[in-house]
């Protein structure tokens, strides 16, 4: 066969096809749930943390009428998680709590802004 040609795809058994299949079935639940907290640590460390003279108040603000959905959100993602990964993952859990204790009083208005208290 020449290096140019177009490689052929392997004939695989349907049987070992199979096994591939629940593998990464059976992998589904926890990379998504694993996927699912790391961008909401990301988002949850950017919006409380303070660099460059922003504050989490400063990018709250800068949000404007679209603050309250995302405080909504993430409680949602954060409720969601915890149902979900409950005593699968102490550690995730941990961190989680961790971030949700640290979240200082706030008030979230009708008009989808966010002041913190």
């Amino acid at each position: 066969m020449s290096l140019l040609a177009k490689p052929q795809a392997p004939v695989v058994p349907a049987s070992v096809r199979l096994r591939q299949e629940v593998a990464v079935l059976s992998q589904a639940p926890r990379r998504i749930a694993d996927s699912l907290f790391q961008a909401w640590k990301t988002s949850f460390d950017l919006l409380w943390s303070t660099t460059g003279g922003v504050t989490p108040a400063d990018r709250i603000a800068a949000m404007g009428t679209n603050a309250a959905e995302l405080f909504e959100s993430s409680s949602a993602l954060v409720q969601f998680l915890v149902e979900v990964i409950g005593d699968k993952d102490p550690e995730m859990i941990a961190q989680i709590q961790q971030r949700v204790a640290a979240i200082p009083e706030f008030t979230a208005h009708e008009d989808g802004t966010v002041t913190l208290d």
